[in-house]
């Protein structure tokens, strides 16, 4: 009989509309304050055309961001992005909400493989990025931390 420590859950995150979206108000409303401050001259119009141009981007890098996730009951991760495997522990930090899950990981003091890597690596995962039991799963995962 296998341990519940020793279960894994398999959980793919697409794109997420609702990421892409809150990129890019998050950058517009940088070029809405800075048109409410300051007129639009010569010297400000491409300011606010690469503020512009910089926000389609960011808007478009979110909601291409595709990674995936293994998980244990034991709040231990494996993140897969791109070919590169990042592996850790749930940290206390993290916490979720009806929009988006805020996943904080911090090295694992058993896995030795993690050092080269910084202390603590964040992942923002969008509610309509994964399946309602996969939000829920990883929801509880966060709970339990």
């Amino acid at each position: 009989m296998q341990s519940v420590n020793t279960l894994k859950h398999n959980i793919i995150v697409r794109p997420s509309f609702y990421g892409a979206t809150c990129a890019f108000i998050l950058y517009s409303s940088v070029v809405i304050i800075l048109l409410l401050i300051f007129n639009i001259s010569w010297f400000t119009f491409p300011l606010y055309t690469l503020l512009l141009v910089t926000a389609v981007y960011g808007a478009r890098k979110a909601y291409q961001a595709k990674f995936y996730i293994e998980v244990s009951e034991s709040e231990q991760v494996k993140i897969i992005v791109k070919e590169e495997v990042i592996r850790g522990l749930v940290s206390a930090s993290s916490f979720y909400n009806g929009l988006f899950i805020f996943l904080s990981l911090k090295n694992d003091p058993r896995n030795f493989t993690n050092k080269s890597q910084s202390k603590k690596q964040i992942f923002v995962i969008y509610r309509d990025a994964v399946k309602e039991s996969d939000y829920r799963l990883l929801a509880r995962i966060i709970n339990f931390a």
